[in-house]
């Protein structure tokens, strides 16, 4: 009896070597949070799957399992941020914004909101010709007010006025 995979909008945040042909991916799914995935056979040079499930690009994917660890099945490319990665001053954004996301979410933590907002951030960055801190500055804001830590720039916190 096989198993039907799901497929899911994630985000790969980072991934490790595992055995002779196999890797484990951290990937940011939409509706799942933080997910680790087990891909088979995708250290071989014959595997297709390789450069779609490279860090920081934005996938469709299929997974399988109700463990922790689940198995891709599949992968579809939706956007690889090749702008950012080709531009070394953009990369350093956007990596801080993934070991943000990264530190901040446990296994299995649902988020959408905040899987939306990285990936507006990284479209951004993305689209524009020059690094605009900006960015990375309204992601952090918006990261606090996500966490509880809303930050008021309009009242004094002393007398409220």
């Amino acid at each position: 009896m096989s198993k039907q995979a799901n497929n899911y909008e994630g985000l790969v945040l980072k991934n490790i070597n595992f055995k002779d042909s196999d890797k484990i991916y951290t990937i940011f799914v939409r509706v799942l949070g933080k997910v680790s995935g087990k891909a088979r056979g995708i250290r071989k040079f014959s595997s297709k799957r390789l450069s779609s499930l490279d860090s920081l690009n934005l996938v469709k994917i299929g997974l399988v399992g109700e463990h922790e660890l689940k198995t891709i099945t599949e992968v579809v490319l939706i956007d690889s941020f090749k702008n950012i990665k080709t531009d070394l001053s953009k990369l350093k954004t956007a990596i801080y914004l993934i070991e943000i996301v990264s530190n901040y979410l446990n296994e299995s933590d649902e988020y959408t909101e905040l899987f939306d907002l990285l990936v507006k951030c990284l479209k951004r960055l993305e689209e524009t010709s020059y690094l605009d801190t900006r960015i990375e500055n309204y992601f952090e804001y918006q990261f606090l007010k996500m966490s509880g830590y809303e930050l008021n720039l309009y009242d004094c916190c002393f007398c409220g006025k």
